[in-house]
């Protein structure tokens, strides 16, 4: 899928497709998002917390799949972005496939808290995606905050689904 988004501005940053030179940045910037959440009484996103859980994150960047934001050579943000559905997506959404992407991994560097990057820059994603029906993601349904930002980001929430001992929350929103 290399190239979804080619190397490309939004509000003064540069959003590319993440390289091997990020693996270790966009791995910390995801750990540190665990970790601000598990403070946060939250269970998203704990398996990340744990390195030998992390084969993903290099796995998605070496196929494309990971975009990097970056503004004065910082990194603001990251998102993973499957056009086909991954093991765990048709897991959660075995009973309703349909051509969607699907949105993984998304966010912002705690850098940049209450400036608007999350919701802005979803809105350019969203903007951006072509050839779908629709963009689908999950987060676990304990997570207030982030399941409000998801409806407040003109997403439907389509069902619950349980995965282990969470209760995930799948979102879509039509691209057309």
């Amino acid at each position: 899928m290399i190239g979804l988004f080619s190397e490309e501005k939004w509000n003064g940053c540069y959003v590319k497709a993440a390289e091997e030179k990020d693996m270790e940045p966009v791995t910390a910037l995801l750990k540190k998002s665990a970790a601000w959440l598990k403070e946060k009484g939250v269970s998203q996103w704990t398996y990340l917390l744990h390195a030998e859980n992390n084969e993903e994150i290099p796995k998605d960047i070496l196929a494309g799949n990971t975009y990097v934001v970056k503004k004065d050579n910082k990194y603001v943000a990251t998102f993973t972005i499957y056009e086909e559905p991954s093991e765990w997506d048709y897991e959660l959404w075995k009973d309703n496939l349909k051509d969607a992407y699907y949105l993984h991994r998304f966010t912002v560097n705690r850098t940049y808290k209450n400036q608007n990057v999350g919701s802005e820059l979803l809105q350019w994603i969203i903007a951006h995606l072509e050839g779908k029906d629709c963009l689908r993601l999950d987060c676990v349904a304990d997570n207030k905050i982030l399941n409000e930002f998801y409806l407040q980001a003109g997403f439907t929430l389509k069902a619950y689904k349980n995965y282990g001992t969470d209760k995930m929350s799948l979102y879509e929103k039509q691209l057309w």
